[in-house]
């Protein structure tokens, strides 16, 4: 690289009175070129001699160009420097050259801003090579990060210090903003700070209120904080926590704390803390582990995070931090009468001193014919001492319903209307009209001792505006054919008057249509037919009716809506005669259906799920009777639900008994008696023992028993009559005798439930005789062989009947 350099400055060897002044020609420097790239110790990529086509009089200049491709692959071609790109700000000495340079790895940078002084061969950053020495063009430095080739490329603006001897710190804001505006995106704002700063200078505070002011509030989010000469190691390390109880976490809370009680931020900004002077060979401790970290996250930073755009018109316009009004809204704005709109425009009065007088301005308006007028027109002296009130002046033609805004960027805290001078840069002035009328169109512009503000022009908005309709022209056909149904037409047009500045156009068409069908006079609202002549008559149609009477029907074409009558021939369409008029039969109907009925009245226990409602109908006969439709056919005059009944309840319990024991004689006895009854589903009870204190089951005797103590489960949940019912009784001596009495009993009664209640039930059973000794027991097989077991005896089961 530096034998092609040294190439290209070296002289001619002089010869015979030509140019001279090195001992070493350039043919002799080409051959050495050539056996170092041989050798291989030449520092830059391989190279393929066969395609190199340099001359020695430099006609060709491919070789050099191959050899500085390394070098040129972070120089654009387009003059824009690569992304990302930072921007270095803090005060003189802080070391924001020597911070470049480091982030360059201490090399030198690959290209730099063209038509600068920095050397385009060997750019680097150093006293004198940095806006200071630039004011009227801007300079950068574009170069691997850390000077590594396999890393991006990064682009780095040293800017002058803040708080400059010369006072020129607002014209380097002005630089700066010339600077973004010219390359673009801006990926970092790196703010370098001393570590042994604790709050920010006088100088330094200006300076960010003239960043804000200039690129707006979101200059923030790309602003980094680089703390410098703050040494990484482990004795640096050590001191600063022994001596001043600090380290990068303390650090980056007292400067947040700083930038919030400054300039009120509400977010927090990184701060890193990457060492200038460090030198990798002389690294102790983790000195190049935490450079590295450092580094890798300033980058990280900058790369992450949404660059900064030169949006807001204060960055956008040139002019404006020379104190000329700038147009904040864009224009033109179209508006109709009536509507709403705001006219915003900003002044700034902080550059390089305060500039007293450019905040007082004038409103400027010319109207739709032409004529130029002074509208408004305010006095701020605001800029010797806030407390001094604006004068303002509404003068003729000002627009009626509207009313002039005037504030700075920043009030003083609860003060409306009072200017913070210190943090305001620039005051926003917004002409709002609540109701624009016809006066109100035309352009507005600010103007005050500085210049004049791009003229901003309201437009009216017109829709556009049919005229009147012409007269129809002639209908195209004198009547309507039904053979082809082709109508006529007529048309009517009209003009319409254009919308201006972007309002409706007219809506609809501008020529108008419509169908006709008649001749020139008549009334075109109803279609003149075309007559025509009737065709033959059809056949007489089927009977519409088998009986009661029908209609048969003939028809005849005609191929237009009217036809020439023919009273040979009948008149009309078509013809019609009555057929079939004999009675017809009638079919027999249905009678609405009853309401839905439970089939039982109650129902058992544990089975209600079985209980169905049924409703009825009843068939009503029709004369004549029809052949199928009759009530002899029709017997689906019942149906019964899937569903159990809903409002039936449980059937009730078993509640008296009656028995009464035969008159023959020895139909008694003294044993014990009791009885058990099964229902035609198989369910079965038992009584308890029947007796009393005194005599029972005598001959003859009738008894009545009740008591749920005594009937037990016969009177419980589980057991009702279903299906019928029988009942059967069972004796035993108990130990007394060592027989059993042949017990006749002539009837047996149980009563479920008492006659007021829902689904009450008597059942009874009784014998055919009971006057003769024997003959019941014997002709009816109460007892069963087989049945009668040690002290029991065990009756048939006897089919009781239901009486209700």
């Amino acid at each position: 690289y530096c034998l092609i350099h040294f190439y290209k400055r070296a002289p001619v060897m002089s010869v015979a009175g030509r140019e001279s002044g090195f001992w070493l020609d350039r043919a002799m420097l080409w051959a050495i070129l050539l056996f170092s790239l041989f050798l291989n110790i030449s520092g830059t990529e391989n190279i393929n001699i066969e395609e190199t086509t340099t001359t020695i009089n430099g006609e060709s200049k491919e070789t050099t160009e191959q050899l500085e491709s390394v070098h040129d692959s972070c120089c654009p071609s387009s003059g824009i420097p690569p992304a990302p790109r930072l921007i270095m700000l803090g005060q003189t000495g802080v070391g924001k050259s020597t911070l470049g340079k480091r982030l360059f790895g201490g090399k030198p940078g690959m290209c730099a801003s063209p038509n600068s002084q920095l050397n385009m061969t060997h750019p680097v950053f150093g006293i004198g090579h940095s806006l200071e020495s630039h004011t009227n063009d801007t300079a950068w430095i574009a170069g691997r990060w850390l000077g590594i080739e396999t890393n991006p490329c990064v682009t780095i603006l040293d800017t002058p210090g803040i708080g400059d001897t010369k006072g020129r710190d607002c014209e380097h804001v002005k630089q700066i903003a010339q600077f973004v505006r010219k390359i673009g995106d801006i990926h970092g704002f790196i703010l370098l700070l001393k570590g042994s700063s604790n709050r920010f200078s006088e100088h330094l505070q200006e300076q960010l209120i003239l960043l804000e002011e200039t690129f707006g509030p979101s200059f923030w989010n790309n602003m980094i904080m680089e703390i410098t000469w703050w040494k990484h190691r482990p004795s640096d390390i050590e001191d600063r926590l022994e001596d001043q109880k600090m380290d990068e976490k303390r650090k980056a809370s007292e400067w947040n704390h700083q930038l919030a009680k400054e300039f009120s931020l509400a977010k927090e900004i990184q701060l890193v803390f990457v060492d200038p002077m460090f030198k990798e060979e002389k690294a102790k401790g983790n000195e190049s582990e935490i450079f590295r970290r450092e580094t890798s996250k300033l980058f990280d930073t900058v790369t992450k995070n949404t660059p900064y755009k030169c949006e807001a018109n204060t960055c956008k316009q040139p002019g404006f931090t020379d104190g000329i009004p700038i147009l904040v809204t864009e224009g033109p704005i179209s508006e109709r009468v009536g509507g709403k709109i705001a006219l915003r425009w900003k002044i700034w009065f902080g550059s390089c001193g305060e500039q007293l007088g450019i905040r007082s301005y004038t409103i400027q308006f010319t109207d739709m014919l032409g004529s130029n007028i002074t509208v408004f027109a305010m006095k701020d002296d605001q800029g010797k001492d806030s407390a001094i009130p604006k004068e303002e002046t509404k003068r003729d033609g000002f627009p009626a319903d509207a009313f002039v805004e005037d504030k700075c960027s920043k009030e003083l805290l609860g003060k409306t209307g009072q200017c913070d001078n210190r943090l305001s840069k620039y005051k926003k002035v917004n002409l709002i009209f609540n109701i624009l009328n016809e006066a109100s169109f035309g352009s507005y512009w600010v103007r005050n001792t500085h210049g004049s503000s791009q003229q901003v022009e309201v437009k009216k908005v017109v829709d556009g505006v049919w005229g009147e309709w012409s007269d129809f022209g002639q209908c195209s056909r004198t009547c309507l054919s039904r053979v082809d149904n082709f109508w006529g037409a007529k048309v009517r047009t009209r003009q319409c008057t254009p919308q201006q500045n972007g309002g409706n156009d007219c809506q609809g068409d501008g020529k108008e249509s419509i169908q006709c069908a008649h001749g020139p006079g008549d009334n075109g609202d109803v279609p003149r037919m075309c007559e025509g002549n009737f065709g033959k008559w059809s056949s007489w149609s089927p009977c519409t009716s088998s009986c009661g009477g029908g209609v048969k029907r003939r028809r005849r074409d005609c191929r237009e809506v009217n036809c020439k009558e023919d009273d040979e021939e009948g008149t009309g369409d078509e013809d019609a005669q009555i057929c079939n008029s004999d009675d017809c039969p009638v079919r027999s109907e249905y009678s609405p259906w009853s309401q839905w009925k439970c089939t039982q009245l109650c129902h058992k226990p544990y089975r209600k799920h079985l209980t169905r409602e049924k409703r009825t109908r009843k068939c009503i006969p029709k004369l004549p009777k029809h052949e199928f439709r009759n009530c002899e056919n029709m017997t689906d005059l019942t149906e019964e639900s899937q569903s159990p009944c809903t409002s039936i309840t449980q059937c009730p319990r078993l509640h008296k008994i009656t028995t009464q024991v035969c008159t023959a004689q020895h139909s008694g006895t003294d044993d014990n008696v009791l009885l058990s009854f099964k229902n035609g589903v198989g369910d079965k009870c038992l009584t308890d023992w029947l007796d009393t204190s005194s005599n029972d089951w005598a001959t003859g005797m009738t008894q009545t028993w009740t008591g749920d103590e005594k009937f037990l489960a016969c009177s419980g949940d589980k057991f009702r009559p279903e299906e019928g019912l029988q009942v059967r009784f069972i004796m035993d001596t108990w130990g007394i005798n060592f027989h059993s009495d042949e017990l006749q009993l002539c009837k047996i009664t149980a009563y479920y439930g008492t006659s007021t209640d829902i689904g009450a039930s008597k059942w009874v059973w009784s014998a055919r005789s009971n006057t003769v000794s024997h003959v019941w027991n014997k002709v009816y097989k109460i007892w069963e062989p087989g049945h009668t077991r040690l002290f029991e005896s065990y009756s048939i089961w006897l089919e009781m009947k239901k009486e209700y």
